[in-house]
């Protein structure tokens, strides 16, 4: 943790590493782990401060098992993952901020001071500390283990409240849109939160300084549908005497004044402006330019009409409005789901920008990343209006704040994303006050295990040589982030028994005579110990269905690729079925806000898809897949995921073949070995198995999908 002052301790040399002793050592894991609750706590654990002092030298991996090859065999990636298990950070950045703060928790040791004499000389130059503090306000010293709590957290019960009074709305626009974004019973698409903002609100929310509004239109907030002027004459207009779009000249006789500045786009990484996902095409096109006419892509659906809105900051308002009008025939949407919003968010824009391409489209489903436009805003231009312009967002869908607490595919919710940019340091606590629940996003974990603040950290890095004044106002954020978690109340009630132990095998607390005590409730035998009781416990008690935890394993990942047994005196394995029923009530039918669940991944990048079908579970995988809408079940079932060599993707088609052809050998093996047991259950798998392949090719599976298959979602006609 960094200290008051503005200056930083330098890493340790190895030979300060060397002399920690062994209850310095374990003195550094109580540190990170004050409850002692880590996983692994006891693995190998007379090498224990070995590691520990090899951690702190900032060697890799692969080092540190050449260096143990004498005393211990494992692979390098077995080290890391007993680090994550105790809660010490492997990303480069993240180590060197932890290494320092371990470092100095324990160097007044004299046997430090002793090495530190004799190593002075070659101690490293000081380094900007990731967390200055350039006010004189007192700042809070959370430990790290406070931060990073070994599982997610529960939902505020008051969210799950009934819908708030319906006002029947006008029809959509024409044009390929999800369905999901028109209906009115299903709001974003792939993805939405578990949890939003549970206060009552009308309908219908607008800006009390007329920003989304003018003098032909005005928006409603629970549908993507614009209606007209006409139909909601109570919103008030825009009161400035712009002229109308109709009138202005067309934007080929007119001339940009401002210099034009490409949008970057990474082709073969997949993403505009370094944020927006898109399918990775390999063609660039950063410099296709929005008034000069081009096929769309046709691999990743980028168009003309997608130019323009990239390029809007590189002109002048009058001259985008009328081009809007000049191009409103193009399809607003690319293959992957990327609407207008999406890719004029990630540019940068002022607000009479989104004013404008309000009249025109304001989708605000989520692409088949799960992004929604809000993941992707760059608030450069937006200034002091980005509350107002967040606020509007807040009651657009249902639940209200619903757009700022969905997940995308990396457990990412726009509060993560939003805090990363460099803002005013008044501006953040503001950010942090709006969002809903916002305690409860800044403790959740994403799919690396990484908290907001940790974000923060590695964002600050990453543009510290790039504009130093930018890199210090996102350093005030982190400091205005943590004071804003010290006003929590309530913070040891954060670390909640849940989903995730429950996945794990956890049965709560048992005592003699039978009783059992439930670590949801509270309460005494008022229902069973088992994994369906207590997961059902759960929901009504408000647990988060979706966070990651610490691990960056969500519940449903947990559920399917976590082995558990039954209570009976045999310890029988749970079955398929039975599996399948917890995946059920994890993820019911009726509440379409938690199909962002479906998309998460898990912490190795395996799609829940991916993992329900190599396993075999057919069951679980007809019932997923027919929660989703028909546009996106291609989509899933073309998922790629890593190969056994580096640069090579197995598709889930081949990796259930694979896996079917394994099963078939241990048959033919178990037939030498007369063992029935296991001949028994792999007959079984592979009865499953077989039905995995029939489904996954009804929806649309292939051995070889192409980029544009695997992520493309396929509107209906």
């Amino acid at each position: 943790m960094a200290s008051a002052n503005t200056s930083c301790p330098p890493l340790p040399t190895k030979d300060q590493c060397f002399a920690l002793s062994d209850g310095q050592c374990h003195r550094i894991l109580l540190h990170r782990d004050p409850d002692n609750s880590r996983a692994n706590k006891n693995w190998e654990l007379v090498h224990q401060p070995e590691l520990v002092r090899l951690y702190m030298t900032m060697v890799s991996f692969p080092q540190i098992r050449d260096h143990m090859k004498t005393k211990l065999d494992y692979c390098y990636k077995t080290y890391a993952n007993r680090y994550k298990d105790w809660h010490l950070p492997v990303d480069r950045c993240e180590r060197e901020q932890v290494v320092r703060e371990l470092f100095t928790l324990v160097s007044s040791s004299s046997n430090l001071q002793t090495a530190a004499s004799i190593t002075s000389s070659s101690s490293r130059l000081p380094i900007r500390p990731l967390q200055p503090h350039p006010s004189p306000l007192p700042s809070p010293q959370p430990s790290q283990a406070s931060t990073s709590s070994p599982q997610p957290y529960a939902v505020p019960s008051d969210f799950f409240l009934s819908p708030g009074p319906q006002i029947p709305l006008p029809p959509p626009p024409p044009q390929h849109n999800d369905v999901r974004n028109h209906s009115h019973d299903r709001m974003s698409i792939a993805s939405t939160a578990t949890w939003s903002s549970g206060s009552a609100q009308s309908a219908y929310t607008y800006f009390g300084d007329d920003t989304f509004s003018n003098p032909r239109f005005s928006m409603s907030t629970s549908n993507s549908s614009v209606s007209s002027f006409g139909q909601m004459s109570a919103r008030p207009s825009m009161s400035s005497s712009r002229p109308s779009i109709s009138s202005r000249p067309s934007f080929s006789s007119l001339t940009q004044r401002r210099s034009f500045k490409a949008a970057k786009h990474d082709a073969r990484g997949g993403y505009w402006n370094d944020d927006l996902r898109v399918i990775p095409c390999g063609k660039d096109h950063s410099n296709l330019r929005w008034n000069t006419t081009f096929p769309s892509c046709q691999i990743c659906g980028f168009s003309q009409w997608h130019a323009l809105m990239l390029q809007a900051k590189n002109i002048e308002i009058d001259i985008f409005l009328n081009a809007l009008m000049s191009l409103r025939e193009m399809c607003k949407a690319d293959f992957v789901g990327n609407h207008s919003l999406h890719f004029l968010m990630t540019a940068g824009v002022g607000m009479e920008y989104f004013t404008g391409l309000m009249n025109w489209d304001v989708v605000t489903s989520q692409n088949v990343f799960g992004q929604n436009p809000l993941h992707v805003l760059n608030p450069e231009g937006l200034g002091d209006n980005l509350i107002s312009f967040l606020d509007w967002f807040k009651g657009r869908e249902h639940p209200p704040g619903l757009l700022l607490t969905q997940r995308d595919m990396k457990g990412r919710t726009p509060l993560h994303t939003l805090l990363q940019h460099p803002l005013d340091r008044s501006m953040y606590k503001k950010v942090l006050e709006l969002f809903p629940y916002s305690h409860h996003q800044l403790r959740s974990f994403d799919t690396s295990g990484r908290t907001a603040v940790l974000m923060m950290n590695k964002a600050a890095l990453k543009i510290k040589s790039k504009s130093s004044s930018d890199y210090r106002k996102v350093q005030d954020g982190i400091t205005e982030t943590k004071l804003y978690q010290s006003t929590e109340e309530n913070q040891g009630n954060s670390r909640m028994y849940g989903f995730h132990d429950i996945a794990r095998g956890a049965r709560g607390t048992s005592y003699i005579m039978g009783f059992f005590e439930c670590r949801i409730c509270g309460q005494t035998n008022t229902h069973s110990n088992s994994y369906l009781d207590q997961m059902i416990c759960a929901c009504k008690f408000g647990r988060d269905r979706n966070g990651p935890d610490d691990t960056g394993m969500t519940a449903a990942h947990a559920i399917v690729t976590q082995e558990r047994c039954n209570n009976d005196p045999q310890m029988s394995p749970e079955s398929a079925s039975q599996t399948a029923e917890l995946i059920q009530v994890l993820i019911p039918r009726n509440d379409p806000t938690l199909l962002e669940a479906l998309h998460v991944l898990d912490r190795e990048g395996n799609s829940l898809v991916y993992n329900v079908a190599i396993r075999g579970f057919d069951e679980i995988l007809y019932y997923i897949l027919e929660l989703e809408q028909p546009s996106r079940r291609r989509a899933m079932v073309n998922f790629c995921a890593k190969g056994p060599k580096k640069g090579e993707e197995t598709s889930v088609l081949a990796a259930v073949s694979s896996r079917f052809e394994e099963v078939l050998s241990s048959i033919r093996v178990s037939k030498v070995t007369a063992d029935h047991r296991v001949r028994h259950r792999m007959v079984d798998k592979s009865n499953r198995l077989t039905k995995v392949k029939q489904l996954l090719i009804k929806y649309g599976a292939e051995m070889n999908p192409n980029i544009t298959t695997r992520w493309q979602i396929y509107w209906p006609s």
